[in-house]
């Protein structure tokens, strides 16, 4: 995956390709990584099916936003995840 680092970062909005969800290994790396646990993985998709939403919790990312996305669907999103701190 080349250079890459979490250490700095609070949220990825990942784009999910449904057909081989390449993304899920990802986000497996990513969660491997020094503060890898801490930063909140978004997945973004044109596919809201469930099975798809439950595919990306089983990977361990946070939250799924199926596009297109209103204002404050994110909004609603980032609250979720931020709010507490």
């Amino acid at each position: 995956m080349g250079v890459f680092s979490v250490d700095n970062c609070d949220i990825i909005v990942m784009a999910i390709y449904v057909t081989g969800l390449v993304d899920c290994e990802a986000t497996h790396f990513i969660r491997s990584m020094p503060h890898g646990v801490d930063v909140r993985i978004i997945a973004l998709t044109a596919h809201a099916l469930p099975e798809y939403q439950a595919r990306c919790e089983d990977a361990g990312m946070d939250g799924f936003l199926a596009k297109p996305i209103r204002k404050e669907t994110m909004a609603n999103m980032l609250n979720l995840h931020f709010a507490k701190q």
